[in-house]
């Protein structure tokens, strides 16, 4: 907070003691610049707390305390000690001139006074702690930090799944921790940023096929370079077209210690859903292969297997310098070694 203006409620009233406007709290003194901080106190507070907030303030601040709605003017008003220790209600349609203690006057015992409900004189807040009330649980203001305002704004916070997520939810029936395992994944695999936003841009539907590029004005025409099928998009790319298939068998037949199950379309449009391992090196390398059948699609020509070997040949050198340059060689070549082994290139001296 910039000041102690948030310390306690009573510096969010007016002078009618009812919770002031922000033009009317920077006529008491506050900095334009608490405007945000004034707003999110605000919004924190429910409407049922702030009646309540009245109603605390209505009695509590003359020495004793209350629970539930305020009474009604023609019903009830309350009687306080001096002590704080003892209350006597009394109906106010009764008789003015019946005593309290039946004798026609007031105890002897502690001077008593009538609060009107509605009146709040000014006393001292020195003795009690003011509270901020969220789903029933009640915080010191004095306590609140610009983090909890967050943390309560955040679980306010309502927003839509995006269609992307939804329809390859839908698809591959997935689920949220499957997609946090997509999402954070490319932090383990790879040290290389371009494929890392590569990634990012895979699991955010940001990758788009020839229909999408024509309407972009990036290509001349929407049709899939490979094999003429109109419209084509990256689902169609990764799954659907027969020449990239039949470079996915190649793939298979040259990556089989890695690739020992068939390769399914879950993992071509997405990438593997585990974390071991065998799952990491597996996903490194779709993940190449991914950004290389998707760069020779915007580039017009077919991929080859010679083309992808350069390709990862290329992205290990990258890992390498990164690794040599942070002392983690060991590291990069046991993730790197079944790669290497299947590209029959040896790990380097």
């Amino acid at each position: 907070m910039r000041s102690t203006n948030f310390n306690k409620i009573k510096d969010l009233l007016n002078s009618n003691n009812k919770l002031a406007t922000f033009e009317e709290l920077t006529n008491k003194g506050w900095h334009h610049g608490d405007y945000i901080s004034w707003i999110s106190v605000m919004s924190c507070i429910p409407k049922s707390w702030k009646k309540q907030i009245d109603h605390h303030y209505n009695t509590v601040n003359n020495g004793g305390t209350a629970v539930g709605p305020p009474p009604a003017n023609n019903e009830e008003r309350t009687y306080f000690a001096d002590d704080e220790s003892s209350s006597v209600r009394r109906n106010a349609s009764s008789n003015p001139s019946t005593s309290i203690n039946g004798s026609g006057s007031m105890p002897n015992s502690a001077t008593m006074m009538v609060v009107d409900p509605m009146v709040v004189p000014e006393v001292s807040h020195t003795s009690r702690e003011d509270l901020l009330f969220n789903d029933l649980k009640a915080t010191p203001i004095k306590k609140l930090r610009c983090n909890n305002l967050y943390r309560i704004l955040l679980t306010k916070l309502k927003y839509k799944i995006p269609p992307f997520r939804s329809r390859y939810t839908d698809q591959y029936q997935l689920n949220d921790e499957n997609w946090e395992t997509l999402y954070t994944i490319p932090f383990k695999l790879t040290t290389c940023t371009k494929l890392r936003a590569f990634h990012w841009r895979l699991t955010h539907g940001i990758l788009y096929g020839n229909k999408q590029l024509h309407r972009f004005g990036i290509k001349e025409n929407s049709n899939c370079y490979f094999c003429t099928t109109p419209l084509q998009t990256w689902q169609h790319i990764m799954t659907e077209c027969s020449s990239i298939n039949t470079f996915w068998s190649m793939v298979e037949a040259e990556f089989n210690d890695i690739f020992i199950d068939r390769i399914t379309d879950v993992e071509k449009e997405l990438g593997t859903l585990g974390e071991d391992d065998l799952n990491l090196q597996k996903n490194l390398l779709l993940l190449i292969i991914k950004q290389y059948i998707y760069t020779c699609n915007l580039d017009e020509v077919m991929p080859t297997m010679a083309g992808l070997m350069a390709k990862i040949r290329f992205y290990e050198r990258i890992e390498y310098d990164i690794a040599s340059r942070k002392n983690t060689v060991e590291m990069h070549f046991a993730k790197w070694e079944e790669i290497l082994f299947c590209l029959s290139i040896g790990i380097p001296n």
